[in-house]
């Protein structure tokens, strides 16, 4: 399901139709692509389905399960989070002291699953306790949340600008 079997412009005309609503295959495709772009050989993603089964129950022995499946230590995870039909995007980065949930997102108080999501995460890479940084963006509140998602992916991986409009996010 995850290989690329459409040519590009087939891809697009697909996305043009889809409208804001983004499925969690597309999510995974467009970050797999970039993380490549970036050749980041210790960085991986986490599968959105895992992500959202960890935002409603501690997951900290999936992940962990998850994690010892690769040949080497991962040293980030990278993540799209879909609660509420609402894409949020994630960087995991950790020490044996804390791990940080870094995010950008739309104002508001963050769903309560994120925590659990976040305290999983830091178990399962041994991390005492962690911390989430968000930096907010006031712009499309109500709509490209999937774009913005894969553009602060982006911008971690291959330090590209983050949008200031929704024009930008394009």
């Amino acid at each position: 399901l995850r290989g690329q079997t459409m040519s590009p412009p087939a891809r697009k005309e697909i996305l043009a139709n889809q409208g804001t609503i983004w499925a969690d295959d597309e999510m995974w495709f467009h970050m797999n692509q970039m993380l490549k772009a970036a050749n980041k050989p210790t960085w991986v993603i986490m599968d959105p389905l895992l992500c959202a089964e960890a935002i409603k129950r501690p997951s900290s022995s999936l992940i962990g399960q998850w994690l010892r499946g690769f040949a080497f230590k991962p040293t980030a995870i990278l993540g799209v989070v879909c609660c509420n039909q609402h894409w949020t995007p994630f960087i995991w980065t950790w020490t044996p002291h804390c791990t940080i949930a870094s995010s950008w997102d739309v104002p508001g108080s963050p769903p309560p699953g994120f925590s659990v999501l976040d305290q999983s995460i830091a178990t399962a890479v041994g991390s005492r306790t962690f911390t989430a940084h968000i930096v907010h963006r006031n712009f499309a509140a109500e709509r490209l949340c999937g774009i913005c998602a894969l553009r602060f992916i982006d911008m971690m991986l291959r330090g590209k600008m983050l949008p200031t409009t929704e024009a930008e996010a394009f």
